[in-house]
């Protein structure tokens, strides 16, 4: 009887840690299905969870959804100069840089390429915009060093506010992908204009 006992015991223990181990791998599986290996911040799949789990809780609860669509200015001029290694410690520094600014329960993903994506509610745009600009202006101040050079990193940031629930995630893509291409253009614009002016 004892060892009887003594045998289901050692197996009861031995299917509990089968179990954990399982529970584990699990969730390792999913944290490498859902988290970007470069930038260590949500891929495109990771991001679309929390960001649907976000338009979810904006339906029930109120407030003000904020999006945010950013796209690196001239990155494809670093790859090309500086090459991929350091194309792609641009990308990490500036998925950090996000991560860092946007708070934990916020929703920060890459979705492939220099695309970074940023989704969070709150309670007033005031709280949004200050936010938002203090993102922009240190992305735009951020900068890289490179074997004696200093690779100047700039970003521009498509924003779209939600006080109503969008109908869905696609649509909330869509209208921050035209937001940010409307600043890109301005910024475009912005900096002919001051050539044009310095070199008159």
């Amino acid at each position: 009887m004892i060892a009887f006992t003594l045998e289901s015991l050692l197996l009861a223990i031995a299917v509990a840690k089968r179990l954990q181990r399982l529970s584990y791998a699990k969730k390792q599986a999913e944290r490498h299905a859902n988290y970007d290996p470069l930038c260590h911040i949500h891929n495109r799949r990771g991001w679309s969870l929390k960001a649907n789990d976000l338009l979810t809780q904006h339906a029930q609860q109120g407030g003000i959804l904020c999006f945010l669509y950013i796209d690196l200015d001239r990155f494809k001029v670093i790859n090309d100069s500086y090459g991929h290694d350091v194309g792609d410690k641009v990308l990490s520094k500036v998925a950090q840089l996000i991560n860092n600014h946007m708070r934990s329960e916020d929703a920060v993903g890459r979705l492939g390429g220099d695309e970074f994506v940023a989704m969070a509610l709150f309670t007033s745009k005031d709280k949004i915009n200050q936010r938002v600009a203090t993102l922009e202006q240190k992305l735009n101040a951020l900068s890289l060093e490179h074997q004696g050079n200093t690779i100047a990193i700039y970003a521009s940031v498509g924003q779209i506010n939600y006080s109503e629930a969008p109908k869905n995630l696609d649509e909330v893509l869509k209208a921050g992908d035209e937001a940010m291409y409307q600043k890109k253009s301005l910024r475009k614009a912005q900096a002919k204009q001051t050539y044009t002016r310095e070199n008159a």
